[in-house]
């Protein structure tokens, strides 16, 4: 049995390789190119005059400062059958988001694809200790409903929230005075709180997932005579919808 057990796991994990392998990546020619006069890429005519404002004068108060950070904006029709934790990164890197050398930049990549109205935080490297993935993901959670909306006025409310939360963050690691769209203190600790329970949770489950495959490794291993084995089950966690 424990021979049975080797095989399928290399059987799963070539499978898995495979699959990896097999994702489509996007080609640096099939993104689209960075806006030049906004810091928004409006494809598919979802963002209102206020969401389009609010994102220019933001990103234009943080163009005039020592550090340059950016928050760009892209909302398209399509990601063209790539997941868009494969994507933001490509997207991310061909626009060279962020201030040169720091790269403080942080991609909010909404897409419609089909009407699955998927939405990612894409977050430099220079950001990721203030804006780590799981408060990314809460961020994105807590407005998931209007981000699915198809009520127009619902969705530019929850990118606007989005942007908001995230230009908080930014905001406090520089220092830079608040605004009338600075986020309150309260709802901050809300989310930065709720992603600390979901690492928990999400932990939690891996624990227990490990613990099942093991148990019914070895009730199938001792009907095979004896046999012993297990193997260990992998997680994973995003910051995208």
């Amino acid at each position: 049995m424990r021979r049975h057990l080797a095989w399928f796991v290399a059987a799963l994990t070539g499978l898995l390789l495979f699959t990896g392998a097999a994702q489509p990546v996007a080609a640096a020619e099939d993104l689209p190119a960075r806006p030049t006069e906004h810091y928004y890429l409006d494809q598919d005519s979802v963002l209102d005059e206020s969401t389009k404002q609010l994102i220019d004068s933001k990103n234009q108060y943080y163009q005039g400062t020592k550090q340059q950070p950016q928050i760009a904006v892209a909302a398209l029709k399509s990601t063209h059958g790539d997941p868009l934790s494969d994507y933001a990164p490509d997207l991310f890197q061909k626009w060279g988001i962020g201030k040169k050398g720091t790269d403080n930049g942080v991609l909010l990549l909404y897409a419609n694809n089909g009407g699955k109205q998927n939405m990612r935080i894409e977050v430099g490297y220079g950001l990721e200790g203030d804006l780590p993935d799981a408060l990314a993901g809460r961020i994105l959670n807590d407005n998931l409903k209007d981000i699915k909306s198809h009520d127009p006025k619902e969705l530019n409310q929850a990118i606007r929230k989005v942007f908001n939360a995230v230009a908080t963050v930014i905001d406090k690691k520089y220092k830079f005075p608040k605004d009338q769209n600075t986020v309150s203190d309260e709802t901050m600790n809300q989310y930065r709180n709720s992603s600390q329970d979901s690492g928990g949770n999400f932990l939690t489950k891996i624990v227990f997932i490990f613990i099942a495959v093991v148990v019914v490794a070895i009730i199938f291993g001792s009907r095979g005579g004896g046999g012993r084995g297990g193997r260990r089950g992998r997680g994973d966690s995003s910051f995208w919808l």
